[in-house]
């Protein structure tokens, strides 16, 4: 077990990190920055997409948030999968689900509280929570899951959408996604598209940071990681057709800000440390 985040005196820090899903045609893209929680402090060196192998290929398993409550989910989630035939579409979710399940037991017995009360510890400290996103495909269809430590449900699958964020700069990377058809591209423009979102979204939220890193997954659930010269290139490719998306958004949250701070008056509201 990675013993840190049982530390009980913690300065609380904000949630931190970006990381998307881009289901295009031929492949499931993921990406993120390298920013992550790790207490007391926060690293822009962890590495956020993972390979999970089973006898038939292997699924991205991507994470947000503290990486040490993530790093044990992740170790206890390889401990039940490794080598394990994927019968069924729900298998690596539940999987996690339960990692996530015995890893919140295991927090809520060393704080000494019932499962259901460590929320409250959640709400005094939100860095020790984690988000994870779990992408693959069953019988040719593309799967994406999603959950975190401190929901009560476990991982749900994405339904209804071409693209997914976790992370505290979720709410401008799916703002920028909503603008492509992503589910019309090929692997090489989503790819683009995701690194260039990434890039625009690191450079306006301040809990964002670090190396851009991404992974592709096909139909076969074959996967690799893309190289950081082929990152660079495709930042260069979108980045004057992100331009535009990234002004409309900075107007939204400014006017949304103002609207906040005139229903709130006297309100701390949050937000404009996020954007410049």
């Amino acid at each position: 077990m990675h013993a840190n985040v049982f530390h009980e005196k913690r300065k609380a820090k904000p949630s931190v990190s970006i990381v998307s899903a881009l289901v295009c045609k031929d492949a499931i893209i993921v990406a993120g920055d390298s920013r992550m929680t790790d207490s007391p402090s926060i690293r822009d060196d962890a590495k956020k997409i993972f390979q999970i192998e089973f006898k038939e290929g292997t699924a991205l398993v991507a994470q947000s948030g503290n990486i040490e409550s993530s790093s044990n989910v992740m170790d206890l989630l390889l401990q039940s999968i490794k080598g394990q035939p994927l019968h069924d579409y729900r298998m690596i979710a539940e999987a996690t689900s339960k990692a996530l399940l015995t890893f919140k037991r295991t927090l809520a017995k060393h704080h000494g509280c019932a499962l259901k009360k460590l929320s409250d510890l959640f709400l005094r400290d939100a860095s020790l929570n984690c988000s994870l996103m779990i992408c693959h495909f069953f019988g040719g269809e593309p799967f994406v899951f999603s959950g975190n430590l401190n929901g009560g449900g476990g991982l749900t699958r994405v339904q209804g959408y071409s693209h997914w964020s976790i992370g505290i700069g979720k709410e401008m990377a799916q703002y920028f996604l909503s603008q492509f058809k992503i589910s019309e591209m090929d692997r090489m423009l989503a790819f683009a598209t995701a690194v260039c979102v990434i890039h625009e979204v690191k450079s306006c939220v301040t809990g964002c940071g670090g190396d851009i890193q991404v992974s592709a997954i096909n139909s076969m659930n074959r996967s690799v990681e893309l190289s950081k010269g082929a990152i660079q290139k495709a930042e260069v490719r979108m980045a004057e057709e992100i331009k535009d998306y990234k002004r409309q958004w900075l107007i939204k949250m400014q006017r949304t800000l103002k609207r906040g701070a005139q229903e709130y008056p006297g309100e701390n509201i949050t937000g404009l440390e996020y954007y410049s």
